[in-house]
């Protein structure tokens, strides 16, 4: 979903927090404040309405130890596809 921002969404990584919560971190890009309630709409539509989906704007997002950035990280034992 991310991938068709290009420009508006300079960074983003998804975080399940539990089965029902799911927080966008998104560093903004140029335009975003165009395209955020779009993305939040479209994700939403995407998990489903019992999943509550929270987009928190962010400076940056720490790289992993391997020195690349995770876009998805399941803290409740899920995997996603397609975020």
């Amino acid at each position: 979903l991310f991938m068709k921002y290009p420009v508006e969404v300079a960074a983003f990584q998804a975080v399940q927090e539990t089965a029902d919560h799911l927080i966008l971190h998104v560093v903004p890009g140029n335009g975003f404040d165009r395209v955020e309630d779009e993305i939040l709409r479209k994700t939403q539509d995407y998990v489903g309405a019992d999943v509550r989906v929270e987009m928190i704007r962010q400076d940056s997002i720490a790289l992993g130890p391997g020195g690349k950035r995770r876009l998805f990280i399941s803290r409740s034992g899920m995997k996603a596809a397609g975020i």
